[in-house]
Formats: C-alpha cells, structure tokens, sequence
C-alpha cells in the first residue's frame, strides 16, 4: 500500500506542477490584459485632459484671441488702416485726374 500511495503521489506532484504552471500562465495573460486596459484608460485620460488644449492650438484665431489678443487688435488696426489708405489713393487719382482736365481747360485744349 505504501508503494501504491508513493507512485500515485509522484503523479499527483506532476499533475499539480502542471497546474501550477498553468495557472502561472493564466494569470501572466490576466495581468497583461490588465496592465493593457489600465495603459488605455491612462491615455484616454491624458486625451480628455489635453483635448481642450489641442483644440485651441489648432484653430489660429482662438489661439491668437487666448495667448495674444492684441496681435488680433493690431490686424483689425492695421485693416482699417489698409482701407482708409485704399480711400486716400482713390480720391488722390480722382483729384489728379480733376488737375489734369484743369489743365488742359486753362491751356484751352478741349
């Protein structure tokens, strides 16, 4: 009987060895499948944090009107100023073609 229970406890010892190791085996893929969850959660976390600010940085005119909003005063400045000058060029030609018929009426030539 004593040499039935020790060739049935060898077996026994190989089959829990490779239920051990099966069980190691498991639970190395449970863990890398955790570890995997828990590195997608972290990104999307960081996403979510930094999403407003990527949204911001890609749209120029919202960047400008957060960070430097007197760049956008000086284009609207410099815009007005661009159309006043476009006035004064167009009555500056209106006057010097009024001068010239001055002229060519004072010297009697039409």
């Amino acid at each position: 009987m004593a040499k039935t229970i020790s060739s049935n406890a060898g077996n026994a010892a190989g089959v829990l060895s490779v239920l051990y190791d099966g069980y190691e085996l498991y639970k190395q893929a449970k863990d890398e499948e955790e570890t995997e969850n828990i590195k997608k959660e972290i990104t999307g976390r960081i996403r979510e944090i930094f999403r407003p600010l990527y949204e911001i940085l890609s749209e120029e005119d919202k960047f400008l009107n957060i960070f430097s909003p007197q760049i956008m005063e000086c284009e609207i400045i410099v815009n007005q100023q661009q159309l006043a000058l476009d006035g004064i060029r167009k009555r500056r030609n209106q006057l010097e073609v009024i001068r010239k018929r001055l002229i060519e009426h004072k010297s009697g030539n039409i």
